[in-house]
């Protein structure tokens, strides 16, 4: 009767310990799936407006991040786990932070006031009040260089970290300001007249270009030639030689309000907007595709360490951080209009390196994967598993951590299935 009782009690642990694994596995893959931009916990449900990091532990945001008056900038030493009130020395809300290293930096904002920490933001003193602007942007390339935008037509320059400062007139209502070397800086204009200005001489002087575009809030500049501007409506425009010509290319009709962009190297940026909207490219903005931060709250601005751990902030004290570059790359769509049949095409450019593009048709809602194998037959990946509705759409598949060689890509429906040959080049 006790080894009776032994065994059933045996019996019952060894159960438990299977519902408990099973719970887990199901809990991780949960995780995993819907984690690629994970929220933090700010401790404000104020407005956040911009967000630095000076390395992958040590960052900083600004905006309203308590109840106190003077509760305008946050910091971080854990990468985002856990931030701490500073005392900004001000009260007015501030748009724009950025640190040249751990200790040294500044923000600026409304009633057009700087500060200035040397000390990591222990202490924030004031060093500019333009009571008629309003900045937007403060930039510095080193402890002594640097610039600030924003709603007055005039550009403030510094030569010694802010002590003093030089204008220089525009002419545009130019609001944000990006330079990409001490004498190459470009500005771009406000919400209605679409302009862009260019610096050959760190500021002193302007020329303008103008770009069909309702609104330009977005700009960054990976070097003095190569940049990126982004707008209303859903458009980004692309230079690769310093403002000479602009490429156009459509994000997408999802995106309605772009509000910054970021580029880590040539090749990939993201961009954040309203609705909690985040778009990646990795083509150097030719292609853009969805990711999913689970958030209907608008992002203000982002920022990238490197290429895969970045943060976003915006509305009601939210912060979202990402450590896989926002994880699997989605779909784009091309357009909503139903095809008449389903179709695989093949991949462009083919052969490829590092990024290269797979478009679809589906004639019908399905549920679809889509998996690389190798020569052999081996799966490798999957590169998409998606429920879409009927319409045309587009996949991206990167090179990296693949050898060069042929592959096979299949998709896969409940009433279709087809495969085709691509080609790695490295």
């Amino acid at each position: 009767m006790l080894s009776y009782f032994i065994i059933n009690v045996l019996s019952i642990i060894i159960n438990m310990k299977k519902t408990l694994f099973i719970l887990f596995t199901v809990s991780l893959f949960h995780n995993f799936a819907s984690g690629q931009w994970v929220q933090q916990n700010s401790g404000t449900t104020g407005d956040l407006n911009s967000v630095y990091f000076a390395d992958d532990l040590t960052g900083w945001v600004c905006g309203v991040t308590g109840s106190s008056s003077t509760d305008r900038i946050a910091k971080t030493t854990d990468g985002g786990i856990t931030w701490i009130k500073q005392n900004a020395g001000t009260y007015y809300v501030l748009n724009s932070i950025q640190f040249i290293n751990k200790q040294t930096g500044w923000a600026a904002g409304i009633h057009g006031i700087i500060v200035k920490t040397t000390n990591g933001g222990e202490n924030w003193l004031p060093i500019l009040f333009v009571p008629s602007a309003d900045w937007y942007t403060v930039q510095f390339l080193n402890e002594n260089t640097g610039w600030v935008s924003g709603t007055s037509d005039l550009v403030y320059r510094t030569t010694n970290g802010g002590t003093n400062w030089n204008t220089s007139q525009n002419n545009t209502g130019g609001i944000r300001i990006f330079f990409a070397d001490a004498n190459t800086g470009y500005l771009v204009a406000s919400a209605f007249n679409g302009k862009i200005s260019k610096s050959t001489n760190g500021g002193i002087n302007w020329m303008q270009s103008g770009i069909n575009s309702q609104a330009l809030p977005c700009i960054h500049f990976i070097n003095k030639d190569t940049g990126w501007i982004a707008g209303d409506p859903s458009l980004v425009y692309v230079t690769l030689n310093g403002g000479t010509n602009w490429i156009q290319y459509s994000i997408s009709s999802v995106l309605t309000g772009p509000r910054s962009i970021v580029f880590t190297n040539t090749l990939t940026g993201y961009i954040c907007g309203i609705a909690g909207i985040i778009f990646k490219t990795s083509n150097g903005g030719i292609n853009w595709n969805n990711q999913n931060s689970n958030l209907s709250t608008n992002l203000k601005d982002i920022f990238f360490i490197n290429n895969i751990t970045g943060w976003s902030v915006g509305e009601s004290g939210i912060i979202i951080k990402t450590t896989n570059g926002g994880g699997t790359v989605g779909v784009n769509t091309i357009s909503i209009e139903k095809p008449t049949e389903f179709v695989l095409f093949q991949n462009y450019p083919n052969p490829f390196n590092p990024v290269s593009m797979i478009t679809f048709h589906l004639p019908v809602s399905s549920e679809v994967v889509l998996k690389l194998f190798d020569m052999t037959g081996r799966y490798v990946q999957t590169i998409l598993k998606q429920a879409l509705a009927a319409g045309i759409y587009e996949t991206e598949i990167n090179s990296e951590g693949l050898s060069s060689g042929v592959y096979f890509y299949r998709i896969e429906t409940e009433r279709f299935t087809d495969t085709k040959k691509m080609i790695v080049l490295k």
